[in-house]
């Protein structure tokens, strides 16, 4: 039987008990570089919204394909072995940002921190996480980075700027909020606490602040 029926026989299996299986998991990108964080400008004109949302900005990522457990990608000397059980995160980390912002992804960050923010409705129980990345640390970028930043498909963005970009979603500019609070936490943080942090469209979250 071929993996993915395989995986709608358990689903099956799951909703008879009354558990909730997962119709999506997405995976984005939050790298800080310059300041700022980098977002694309949408190319594509499906979304799970059903709308042509082409043309807004969002983090690079996207959704989880069944290849990912299997794909391998060479870890550089100096850091550690990616564990079996964050093999799938990297390699869909590491696609999605070379397709999307020729950036390259040479491990994931230490500690791994995913910050989730989950689309339920009545037929889309869509994961969403936002993976929190020091570009300066983890990424080596292509020449053609320079390029898509200068020709206006990439930018790299700040909330205290004064020019506001239009998400693709408010869940997308939530998973912005989230990340910017933890990459703006010194190194030496090591309390947990709640607070209040604006977002970039002038919306307030409460947000738990963790450590790093």
């Amino acid at each position: 039987m071929p993996v993915g029926e395989k995986v709608l026989t358990k689903c099956g299996e799951n909703i008879a008990k009354g558990r909730a299986p997962a119709t999506g998991i997405g995976l984005f990108a939050a790298v800080l570089f310059q300041g700022g964080i980098v977002l694309r400008r949408r190319k594509e004109k499906d979304s799970i919204y059903g709308k042509d949302l082409s043309g807004l900005w969002e983090l690079p990522g996207g959704g989880s394909e069944l290849v990912d457990s299997e794909t391998k990608h060479t870890i550089l000397e100096g850091f550690s072995k990616i564990s079996n059980y964050q093999l799938p995160i990297f390699n869909r980390l590491h696609a999605e940002l070379e397709e999307e912002a020729e950036l390259f992804l040479t491990a994931l960050p230490e500690p791994l921190i995913l910050l989730p923010a989950w689309l339920w409705k009545d037929d889309i129980i869509d994961l969403a996480f936002v993976v929190p990345i020091i570009g300066s640390k983890y990424i080596t970028k292509a020449a053609s980075f320079d390029t898509m930043l200068e020709a206006g498909d990439l930018i790299i963005y700040a909330p205290d700027i004064s020019s506001v970009p239009k998400f693709i979603s408010p869940r997308m500019e939530f998973l912005f909020s989230l990340a910017w609070v933890i990459l703006l936490l010194p190194p030496s943080e090591s309390s947990v606490r709640c607070g209040s942090q604006k977002g970039p469209s002038g919306r307030f979250f409460i947000l738990k602040k963790l450590i790093i």
